[in-house]
């Protein structure tokens, strides 16, 4: 997900996309810890889209 895709929701938007990807983070925790994801390359990016999400509330809650 691209910060440029972010910009164009809402908030509401932005706190079910948030949920949703937390709820796969925690899934894909749990698959990892029993070592059953062979890409751990998921799990780093959904931490990013989190993080560009929780940004972009900061930011509209800021303001900008």
């Amino acid at each position: 997900m691209k910060f440029s895709d972010i910009k164009n929701m809402s908030v509401s938007e932005i706190y079910a996309k948030a949920y949703e990807v937390k709820k796969e983070l925690l899934s894909v925790r749990l698959l990892s810890s029993s070592g059953q994801v062979p890409n751990l390359n998921v799990m780093n990016g959904l931490k990013k889209d989190y993080a560009r999400l929780m940004t972009r509330l900061t930011q509209i809650k800021e303001g900008n």
